[in-house]
């Protein structure tokens, strides 16, 4: 796996609406990116389905011979085995534009930005030991195609701070358009909806040098894909095509904190509150969490959302603060309710031999965002 991008930024000192009250950018990126993705559903065995009946769900991955069967499987909470499933390396060449307005307002920073990316996809993986379920996957194989993505971002800041916000709140919401009118070898709407409030508690001097606070923070995100209009051979219509890499995932880190990494999601709701302590206030703070995800792989599922379809935890830890540094170390219990009914999820640390649901996780996160 390896990974390289160049990006160039310009910052315009002026715009129209004055300096004072407004600043504006201008970046380009170029990238080289080869990643490996595992845990992908395969249709090899048994019966197996066209692209129309991929589209039409029909089709079902391996071991299940048809999509209510499927359906039925994951309502009764059963997973795919490791021995059906696959993984592929993507190869994807990017050049990219993007350029933005912000503007400095008494109701706080409202940003809009807007990109467009153009990049080249290639697919590798055995075709005599494997066969992908995801038909978009199939046709890539050993072939570059090509992907077209138009992005709009707009955000409401009222927070106090970037890195690490005490009071105020933030409103984000990311839409890429792919592939449509704009062609290309991919096809969705990704909406991604975010909103994040912080309250400070407790703010009491305790020296010159040390003050104890404590900040409450909220997060709830709400993702989706989205059917696009495209043609596919001359004929237009409303789908999605989309390979692993474009779709929807948690990762275990800050998504569903210390569960498994799950993909191929076309919804997602992810929520979590914080109470936050400083330990050396520009460095080093305590978080106690609880977190509740919901993922699902078909978008018509979140309408019949129940709470078994959510991954819980909670837990404690640490996080550095310093803009180099964004680790944050937790120690994570996970819960679930399975049929409606509560259950701790196992740990590997901390495990009591006669309790097969003991245990915590220790997790690792590696904090990017700012927005």
């Amino acid at each position: 796996v390896f990974f390289f991008k160049q990006k160039t930024a310009y910052e315009i000192k002026e715009c129209d609406w004055s300096s004072d009250v407004c600043s504006s950018d201008l970046g380009t990126n170029i990238s080289i990116t080869n990643q490996t993705f595992s845990n992908i559903n395969q249709d090899i065995m048994g019966v197996r389905f066209t692209e129309d009946e991929y589209n039409d769900e029909i089709a079902a991955p391996d071991p299940y011979n048809s999509w209510a069967e499927w359906e039925a499987a994951q309502e009764n909470g059963e997973t795919i085995d490791s021995a059906y499933l696959m993984k592929y390396d993507n190869l994807q060449l990017s050049l990219g534009a993007n350029t933005g307005y912000t503007f400095h307002t008494p109701l706080g920073r409202m940003t809009t930005a807007t990109g467009v990316s153009l990049s080249l996809n290639k697919i590798t993986y055995d075709p005599e030991e494997y066969r992908p379920y995801n038909p978009a996957i199939r046709n890539n194989l050993n072939t570059w195609l090509f992907d077209n993505k138009l992005w709009v971002n707009l955000i409401w800041d009222k927070r106090d701070l970037i890195t690490n916000p005490t009071k105020g709140f933030v409103l984000n919401q990311i839409t890429t358009y792919a592939g449509g009118i704009l062609g290309g070898d991919t096809h969705y709407i990704k909406s991604q909806s975010k909103a994040e409030a912080f309250l400070k508690l407790i703010d009491v001097p305790l020296s010159d040098t040390y003050t104890f606070k404590t900040v409450f923070a909220a997060h709830t995100s709400f993702s989706a894909i989205l059917n696009q209009y495209y043609s596919d051979d001359s004929i237009w219509g409303w789908n999605v095509k989309a390979t692993t890499r474009d779709m929807l995932y948690t990762d275990g880190m800050n998504i569903a904190r210390g569960w498994g990494f799950e993909q191929d999601g076309e919804a997602m709701w992810d929520n979590w509150i914080e109470l936050r302590m400083p330990i050396a206030e520009n460095v080093l703070w305590g978080d106690i969490f609880l977190s509740g995800t919901g993922f699902w792989q078909d978008l018509s599922e979140v309408k019949t959302m129940k709470i078994d379809d959510f991954m819980f935890s909670m837990g404690a830890g640490i996080r550095f603060t310093i803009p180099g540094l964004p680790i944050g170390l937790y120690f994570t219990k996970r819960f679930s309710f399975p049929d409606g009914n509560f259950q701790w999820e196992p740990g590997e640390l901390f495990k009591d031999p006669n309790d097969p649901n003991s245990g915590v996780q220790l997790v690792i996160a590696f904090q990017f965002g700012l927005f």
